[in-house]
């Protein structure tokens, strides 16, 4: 059974940058594991003689089984404790991505990447969850955006990383992620403390579910605040997933990229957010939350209804497309780990569950809209920004209540 950190132990990591550097290192899991191999996703339709598309389902399978990773993780790791659910999520992941090097068919790598996303998404919510247990509630907000700071660096260097990789075979992109889910494991199990102060439980499925509806029935003044929280969270969030989706497709198939020159526009959008993120943490001390979510929501919004109109207008080009992307993406990085930090705010128990349903409605929800807009497009901008428009549009409506919310509240 974990023992709980002692109180030395606990001060200790609350001060510690490198910490929360580890945190964002091993919730960059996820963003690697998708994006790493998009410049080879050729290479892999080669290898197993199958279509693009065939290939292309990888990436909805991981964000599946990452979402189904995270909805089961985060409640285990407040049954069982976050070292043992962590530690496991670790193995999992590892096993699963070295058997993907072996897979025989591009069938069997759709299913190795769900088991692969079911250990990277229970790993994602309990460094979510461990935030919540190590900060009081005031800082929350923004040590969240610290490890989700560090978290974004993956999304900038990753297809780089793969590219480079996949001069000695696409396998080696997936050697490199197992040995680091390894180190990872080997860091979290025997240099990281047990931090959830309560003691586990064991494993109760009933009371995993009610845990789940408490966290979706969770009120404050008579209002659903934090599910409101949450929904705007995962809906500025399916703009960055939709563009995940389709990014081989905008800037290889529409706009003729070469594969180094995809490489680095995807890292402009990591980068993007990233600053955004950075910006988010900096101006949380001297503004609130709301406010940033306000502004950061409006340029969004902005930005995916001037792609629309370029795409509709049939006006596109290379530059600004990837201008407006680099903008939407910069407010999502601002926006959804603010909104995502002051949801876990309303959770004084059971924050490895309130963890678990935002992660899930994040992936689950950028899953759909990812896999949606890859269905319509056919080859074409319209839909696909479209779908980014109106996904900012609808967390627009989301805001407006939350901001009516808060007012009543006052």
């Amino acid at each position: 059974m974990p023992k709980a950190a002692q109180p030395l132990a606990r001060q200790t990591l609350q001060t510690s940058v490198m910490f929360m550097v580890f945190l964002g290192a091993m919730s960059a899991l996820a963003p690697l594991s998708v994006d790493a191999y998009l410049p080879v996703l050729g290479q892999l339709a080669e290898h197993f003689k199958v279509d693009l598309a065939a290939v292309n389902l990888t990436i909805s399978a991981y964000l599946i089984g990452n979402a189904l990773g995270q909805f089961f993780g985060g409640a285990l790791s407040d049954q069982l404790g976050r070292k043992p659910v962590g530690s496991f999520a670790l193995l999992i992941f590892s096993a699963a991505t070295l058997a993907i090097i072996l897979a025989p068919t591009i069938y069997a790598v759709q299913g190795l990447r769900v088991l692969q996303a079911l250990g990277g998404g229970a790993l994602l919510v309990v460094c979510m969850a461990q935030v919540r247990d190590l900060y009081p509630v005031e800082e929350v907000p923004r040590r969240l955006a610290s490890v989700i700071l560090v978290m974004m660096v993956a999304p900038m260097v990753a297809p780089l990383l793969g590219l480079w990789l996949s001069a000695w075979g696409w396998q080696m992109i997936f050697v490199f992620l197992a040995l680091y889910g390894l180190l990872c494991w080997y860091i979290f199990t025997f240099k990281i403390p047990e931090l959830m102060l309560k003691p586990p439980t064991g494993v109760n499925f009933v009371s995993l579910f009610v845990n789940y509806w408490g966290v979706l029935k969770q009120r404050q003044n008579g209002r659903l605040s934090a599910l409101l929280y949450n929904i705007f969270s995962a809906l500025t969030g399916a703009v960055y997933f939709v563009y995940l989706t389709n990014a081989a497709l905008i800037f290889d198939r529409i706009f003729g990229l070469s594969a180094l020159a995809f490489c680095w526009v995807f890292a402009a959008g990591g980068l993007s957010m990233l600053l955004g993120n950075f910006f988010a943490a900096h101006r949380m001390k001297t503004t609130s939350p709301m406010a940033l979510m306000g502004e950061g929501n409006l340029l969004q919004l902005s930005a995916t209804l001037l792609l629309f109109a370029v795409a509709i207008f049939e006006v596109a080009e290379v530059y600004s497309v990837v201008v407006l992307i680099c903008l939407c993406l910069f407010a999502g990085g601002a926006v959804r780990p603010t909104a995502a930090g002051v949801y876990m705010t309303f959770f004084d128990h059971n924050s490895g569950a309130a963890a678990s349903i935002q992660a899930t409605l994040l992936f689950m929800l950028g899953a759909l809209v990812g896999a949606l807009s890859a269905v319509l497009s056919a080859g074409t901008l319209m839909p696909i920004f479209a779908i980014m428009l109106l996904c900012s549009a609808a967390a627009r409506g989301v805001f407006m209540a939350i901001r009516r919310a808060a007012i009543d509240a006052s």
